[in-house]
């Protein structure tokens, strides 16, 4: 008697519900079995139609002499079910010195989206499909406990996430590596087994080979994935709590926030999260670094002191303690805001954080106010706190301000002239829907 297939039509139409709204999608094959595993299923989907426009690419890091004849065979491979691919160069970023294996797990890492994100935008793939199971979310989870993540890491990898602006899916999170075997044992493929990944060097190389001492106390991948999605479970209730509390902040589109002091006596957990997304909002382009969680208690501890005043910096915004409100706006740092200059008819993006259009004859140029009243006719001081000023644009030449509901744009002369046909949008958002 023939076995029953264990992924029939219904089961791959929900494994893969989630592109069921793309246009065209890029699958990311390494020439594993769990990858080839993901390409075979998303192939029987395709066919069953309708979906998506199917591409795969497959990434060569380099990092070992044979890799570039791996990526051929598994490119061949998958050709022999009809399936094209094209295999991308990663590039990693160099760094000069003798790194640890998990440092260049990490570039490799890095660079193998990079190369994939921007394969995904050159062919107009609305989203990137990986093949991540259960064990690598298990995996996932035991690296950021060593790191001593909190809810947000420890939620591990999502189904669905946003990078660069593409989605990334990962329909196999909550599947085993071995229902991906019983895939490839129904096709004449044969995967590719990557050294590395038995190279204890790597984190997860290491964690693979204690894996029986780790599941003999319980910690297998089921129980590991388990506690991933109840840590997604409490931190999607403290981010609805964050943006509950944030109804009560305002985001001018002069690229600054103010919210009552109140607003942050919730639980720290809570406040941290607010303060993270007030600083996304302002900053709109993330800083270079994420802020850290005692940067963050500091400044909980600096707001629960209710009559002190201070400008605190931290994660690239200042942070103006008032009596009733905290003001938070853009730090231009030491290096200062590039100016922009546009022609005529062009758009730019000023400091990422404003998208400015010349809608007039002739070009403009635009700097940073610094703070000089001067260059900036203000409204008044309740709309223009001094600390908005620095990272302000404004035209080289002195210029008038006018505020609207959703831009901050220019006028020519004074208030009562006609409005500049040059605009400036704050890109800024607090992501909040509306209710």
């Amino acid at each position: 008697m023939r076995a029953a297939d264990p992924f029939p039509p219904d089961r791959l139409e929900t494994l893969f519900d989630d592109l069921r709204s793309e246009q065209h999608v890029l699958c990311a094959v390494s020439g594993g079995p769990d990858s080839l595993a993901l390409a075979v299923l998303m192939q029987r989907w395709v066919r069953m139609g309708p979906a998506p426009r199917l591409s795969l690419a497959i990434v060569d890091h380099g990092l070992r002499p044979e890799s570039a004849s791996e990526a051929e065979s598994a490119r061949q491979a998958l050709c022999s079910i009809g399936l094209e691919a094209v295999v991308l160069q990663a590039v990693l970023s160099e760094t000069g010195e003798k790194e640890a294996g998990t440092r260049i797990e990490a570039r490799a890492r890095r660079a193998r989206y990079e190369a994939l994100l921007a394969h995904a935008r050159a062919i107009g793939a609305g989203a990137l499909v990986t093949a991540h199971h259960r064990e690598d979310q298990a995996e996932t989870v035991l690296h950021r406990l060593s790191m001593g993540s909190g809810l947000q890491g420890l939620r591990g990898m999502d189904r669905v996430s946003q990078r660069q602006g593409l989605r990334i899916v990962r329909p196999l999170l909550g599947l085993a590596r071995q229902d991906l075997a019983g895939v490839l044992a129904q096709t004449d493929l044969d995967p590719a087994f990557d050294p590395m990944n038995r190279d204890p060097r790597f984190y997860r190389a290491r964690v693979r080979l204690h894996r029986d001492a780790l599941e003999a106390v319980g910690l297998d991948a089921a129980c590991l994935a388990g506690a991933a999605e109840r840590f997604r479970e409490a931190g999607e209730a403290i981010a609805f709590a964050a943006s509950e509390g944030l109804r009560r902040a305002e985001l001018s589109p002069f690229g600054f926030a103010v919210l009552p002091r109140s607003a942050l006596d919730v639980p720290r957990a809570i406040a941290r999260r607010m303060l993270c997304r007030l600083i996304d909002a302002v900053r709109v382009v993330p800083p270079a670094r994420s802020v850290s969680r005692p940067a963050l208690d500091r400044l909980i501890d600096a707001l629960a002191e209710k009559d002190r005043r201070a400008r605190i910096t931290l994660g690239g915004c200042l942070f103006e303690l008032e009596a009733e409100r905290v003001v938070i706006a853009r730090e231009p740092g030491r290096e200062g805001i590039a100016p922009l200059e546009l022609e005529a008819g062009a758009q730019g993006l000023f400091d990422g954080r404003y998208r400015v259009i010349n809608g007039g004859d002739g070009p403009v140029r635009l700097i940073a106010a610094g703070g000089r009243r001067g260059l900036v006719a203000a409204p008044s001081p309740a709309i223009l706190p001094a600390i908005a000023l620095k990272a302000l644009p404004v035209l080289a030449a002195p210029g008038v301000l006018r505020e609207e509901k959703r831009l901050a744009g220019f006028e020519n002369g004074d208030a009562q002239s006609d409005p500049s046909p040059l605009r400036i949008i704050f890109l800024g958002s607090l992501g909040l829907s509306l209710r």
